[in-house]
């Protein structure tokens, strides 16, 4: 009995002892949480940057241009890319003042969502200064996500 008294003593100091040192370090911690922040933020730019890099010099995505037109010729959403076990079928898109409502229309899980989707998301990629994955015009050096 007076060996599991002290077992149970030592294990009381021990979770003490433990207390004091995590409580200390979390007053550290408190103290510098802004510079925490900041070099979180630091870092995910870091990363953004890297990977919007890493994306244009692997992939063969496209310059965007911005006119006031959308038109993205043979465009493709990038995740499918990634993922799809079977060739892309790319899509057209195509929106300006005149033309500023499409009706997409098809049977279930015939890719409506997905498209949808795509459409926005590249604008989003463009928007940040990501290459798209869209054809190029090589003649006239332009990118087909806005030109007419």
């Amino acid at each position: 009995i007076k060996m599991n008294d002290r077992c149970s003593e030592s294990l009381n100091e021990i979770y003490i002892m433990t207390n004091v040192v995590i409580g200390g370090l979390l007053d550290v911690l408190r103290k510098n949480i802004g510079c925490l922040y900041k070099l979180s933020e630091c870092v995910a730019m870091l990363d953004l940057l890297l990977s919007l890099a890493h994306t244009c010099t692997v992939s063969k995505y496209t310059i965007p241009e911005f006119t006031d037109t959308l038109a993205i010729r043979q465009g493709f959403h990038p995740i499918l890319q990634k993922i799809a076990f079977e060739d892309l079928v790319p899509n057209n898109a195509y929106a300006s003042d005149e033309t500023n409502f499409v009706i997409v229309t098809g049977p279930n899980m015939s890719g409506k969502s997905t498209y949808m989707k795509q459409v926005a998301l590249l604008q989003i990629m463009a928007q940040i200064g990501c290459f798209v994955p869209a054809d190029n015009d090589i003649e006239t050096n332009a990118s087909t996500f806005t030109v007419e």
